[in-house]
This record gives C-alpha cells, structure tokens and sequence, in this order.
C-alpha cells in the first residue's frame, strides 16, 4: 500500500486502526469505542487511501437525510486533511444535498457517494457503483434515550442496498458500521442474533461459522489522558464514562431478570416490529411484572399491535378501554417494579411504554 500521501501522525499506534478486525476478512464489521478513538477519521482514510491507489470510491451512509448536510460534508473533509500531505477540496452538488444522495469529488474524480438510507428502497438500490472499495455506516447507533430511532427494518434495508451494491463488485465488498456506545442494544445485533452480554469491553468477539465481528473497543490509556487534557468534560466521572471509556452507561439501568420468575403468569401479549413481547405478572420482593420475547405459537392469547398493517387472525389494534387496563404496568414501569429478560426486551418495551 502507498502511504506516502499520509502525514506520519495518520498511523500512528494511538488512535483506532482497522488492522484487527480486517484479519478477520468478513463482510460486516462492527466498531463500538467512545468519542475520540478515531475510528470515524481512520475509516475515512481507508477509504481515500482505497480511492488514491486505485481511483474507486466508497459508499457512506448515513442514517436520514437530515444527517447529510454541508457542514457535515466540509467535517469529513477537514478530517481528512490534517493527516494529508496534499489538502484536498471536496466538489459536490449542493442541490443534492436535500436529496439525501450526494457525490464527493475529489481532482474530479468521484470518492465518496453519500447516502441516506431514509431514501426510498428502489432509489437506494438504483445507487449503485461499479467496483467500489467498500461501504461505511457512520453513528449506525441510535441514542433512544435522547429520542433517536431507527428506520422500520433498517437491516432489511441495508441488506437489500448491499445485495445490489455486491453485485456490481468485483472484489468482496465489506461494509464498516462506527457507532457511540450509547447502548449495546440496536437492530443490526438484533438481526444476527448477537447477545450483548457476550461483548465484553476491550474484546473482540467474533464467533465462528459468522460473516461479523464486533470490535468493542476501549482507547488506550495515553489517549484517554491526552484528551482529558483537551477537553474539560472528559473529566467529569459520568460523562467520561461513555464517551472516554466507551461503557454502556444507558444500559446499567435496566433491571435484568434473565429467568422467569417463579409464579409470574401471563398477562398480555404486545406486537411490535416483528417481536412478540410477553407481559407477565406475579408478586417477588423486586418486581410486579417481568418482559421476555415469547414464541405466541405456543400460546392461545390475543395479541395486541399499534399499527393497522400488523392486523391478522389473532392480532387486535390496541383500543383506549385496553390501554386504562394498562395503566398499572405503566405506573409499575415508573417505579422500577418492571424486570426485563435482556436489553433488548427493554428497548422494545420502550416504544410500547409511549402508548401505555
């Protein structure tokens, strides 16, 4: 590889670097660390350094279009350039900005096609390039606790887009997704069934007979001083957790019961996104109800939804009557008298709280 179009400082061993996950050679890498590791700044070398040896671009996704604007455009742009020995300057439509799709130039070539996975699905797929170097998903974490959310089958969608985008590669195409540990919970660990209690802080879990890895990373300590030194909020103890440690915090305040407790019987059953959420009820020193997905085949019991489109034989819509007989579990909820038989049971149950 040519790094001579690098400053030395772009490598160096402090900040993130792809190195490990890429031994792993598989198409979906997951890289989780907090602010200021450089994973966002190192995954866009990558990619120009890709597109410097070869001329092909790279794919960056972003959530909404709302996410894509110039002053996220001149970011990526300025990043890049304080470890480029030749500056660079980023040509792009600015029209094309609110169309969420833009294309970066650079020395008139195309490096970057910029996208928004809000788009619609058939215009998504009609973006295609040929033989691009690869595919990045910037902040694919959303931060639920401060109102973000995800799209309706976000990895449905991501899957259908690198379907066609593979197509056209000649080379196996990874995809890079870079997130805050907001939480461990999100729909893409969902998909492929990964169990957040099996990532561990500073590890790499990558299990065998998969096509992912999960770099959870943790900074090293001389960067973490380093960046305590520039930033004065890194050493207040509850920020610096998340955002220098990289830990979970959102997470540690979810009450876990991972075993049914004893007695608890079944209440309701709630439909949402493809999951069918178990409400049981019973009476134990912590907890008045406790959350788990539950198979509803097993079970003879009506099933509520909240959107029409979930109708079927044993699905209702969820009627004002039922939800005043729902205020008990919402006050329960209030008062930290709910158990959860993981995050993601509670992540679930936190769209179905608005209702409540």
């Amino acid at each position: 590889m040519k790094r001579n179009i690098f400053k030395d400082e772009a490598f160096d061993d402090l900040h993130y670097s792809t190195r490990n996950v890429d031994s792993y050679n598989r198409t979906s890498n997951f890289i989780i660390s907090g602010r200021g590791s450089g994973k966002s700044t190192t995954l866009g070398l990558k990619a120009y350094e890709y597109f410097a040896n070869t001329g092909a671009p790279y794919f960056y996704f972003r959530r909404r279009k709302i996410n894509i604007s110039e002053p996220y455009i001149l970011s990526l742009q300025d990043s890049l350039n304080k470890f480029l020995r030749n500056p660079i300057v980023f040509k792009y439509n600015k029209a094309s900005i609110n169309r969420g799709m833009v294309d970066i130039y650079v020395n008139d070539f195309r490096f970057l096609r910029l996208i928004a996975l809000s788009n619609d699905l058939q215009s998504l797929k009609s973006y295609f390039l040929k033989d691009t170097g690869g595919i990045i998903y910037d902040e694919f974490i959303c931060d639920l606790l401060k109102g973000e959310k995800y799209l309706k089958e976000e990895p449905f969608i991501v899957k259908e887009i690198y379907t066609t985008y593979a197509r056209e590669c000649s080379r196996k195409l990874k995809i890079y997704y870079a997130g805050n540990p907001y939480s461990l919970f999100n729909p893409f660990f969902m998909d492929r069934k990964i169990e957040p209690e099996k990532l561990k802080l500073g590890e790499i879990y990558a299990p065998k007979g998969v096509d992912y890895v999960v770099d959870y990373y943790k900074a090293k300590p001389e960067l973490i001083e380093k960046m305590k030194k520039e930033n004065p909020f890194f050493n207040e103890f509850d920020y610096a957790e998340y955002a220098l440690q990289g830990i979970n915090v959102s997470d540690r305040s979810i009450l876990i019961e991972k075993q049914h407790p004893k007695g608890f019987k079944l209440l309701n059953v709630y439909f949402l996104n493809g999951k069918n959420l178990g409400v049981f009820t019973g009476e134990n020193k912590t907890i008045d109800y406790w959350i788990s997905f539950i198979d509803v085949s097993k079970i003879n019991r009506e099933v509520y939804c909240f959107d029409i489109s979930d109708l079927s034989s044993n699905r209702k819509v969820l009627t004002l009557r039922d939800l005043r007989n729902s205020h008990a579990l919402a006050n329960a909820t209030r008062s930290r008298r709910v158990g959860f038989s993981d995050i993601n049971v509670y992540y679930y149950f936190l769209e179905i709280y608005k209702y409540l």
